[in-house]
């Protein structure tokens, strides 16, 4: 038994199974690295949809042309596609409009401050909400009203915004390529963001 032990056999299996012990070891460090960057990836996306309590969930574009069936809607399918508002439907339309879901994800309830569409600076120009006349409902699409201050816990509302007519002048272009980007903004904390994944024209 102790010649076998010293033999050149013995070491050199034991050397090919330390060999394939660390093979192992580095798989499965590589799988936890990807594991890791999946997961900051997903929480970095949450963290961009999420504020304190609120959560938004992507919608759509929507214009009113005159002579066609009621609201025309732009909409991605998918996570990746980018779609994009032809020119000639935009300067046709006598309304613009974007809907989103608005969620309070929290145990406690959320007071509501302003909505506002992210440009290079970060923040709307349409503090004042005036033009975006701003409507809520959490009872369906026939009652429209204000959007309420205070959002209940676990509570959520569709939102249906405006789209001013200048809000391309500004986005640059690079920002505009990106699609629309619609925030909710909470009295303390953080805001909520979506990308819509629409592409207005540029009216430059």
């Amino acid at each position: 038994m102790r010649s076998f032990l010293e033999s050149d056999l013995f070491k050199n299996v034991t050397t090919f199974l330390s060999l394939i012990v660390s093979i192992v070891a580095i798989v499965f460090s590589g799988m936890s690295y990807v594991n890791a960057n999946e997961a900051m990836k997903l929480q970095k996306e949450n963290a961009q949809k999420q504020g304190d309590f609120l959560v938004l969930t992507r919608g759509y574009v929507r214009l009113l042309i005159p002579g066609k069936a009621g609201w025309q809607p732009y909409y991605r399918e998918d996570d990746q596609a980018l779609i994009s508002v032809p020119l000639e439907d935009w300067a046709a339309a006598s309304a613009r409009g974007v809907t989103f879901r608005m969620n309070n994800d929290g145990q406690q309830d959320a007071n509501f401050r302003e909505f506002f569409f992210r440009t290079d600076s970060g923040r709307g120009v349409y503090s004042d909400q005036t033009e975006l006349q701003p409507k809520c409902t959490n009872t369906g699409v026939d009652s429209w009203g204000s959007c309420p201050n205070v959002i209940k816990a676990h509570d959520g509302y569709s939102v249906a915004l405006s789209l001013p007519e200048d809000l391309p002048a500004w986005l640059s272009e690079e920002k505009r390529l990106k699609g629309l980007e619609v925030c909710a903004l909470p009295t303390t904390g953080k805001a909520a963001c979506v990308e819509l994944g629409v592409v207005i024209p540029s009216t430059r």
